[in-house]
């Protein structure tokens, strides 16, 4: 897992699912309407980042989720010899 704070992978999240998006749209409207050069190249670029982030974060969340899974599992298989040990 790459991410190890819950609060950083939130923040992270919402910036890669609203704020860039919204970011690059607004730079694209006003920038196509003020002919900047480039616009469409930039928001390009920017979105094309932007998805490159967003699934370094979903392979970040399967990877979490199987550490997870794998303690959880780990922790009923000790609780099981615990019970069955009388403890």
């Amino acid at each position: 897992m790459i991410i190890k704070n819950e609060k950083v992978y939130d923040v992270l999240k919402w910036l890669q699912r609203v704020v860039i998006p919204a970011l690059v749209a607004c730079y694209l409207g006003i920038g196509m309407r003020l002919n900047w050069p480039d616009t469409e190249t930039v928001a390009f670029i920017a979105t094309t980042i932007n998805t490159t982030f967003g699934i370094i974060l979903g392979i970040d969340q399967v990877n979490y989720n199987k550490t997870m899974l794998e303690l959880q599992k780990n922790a009923s298989e000790e609780d099981a010899v615990d019970d069955s040990n009388g403890f």
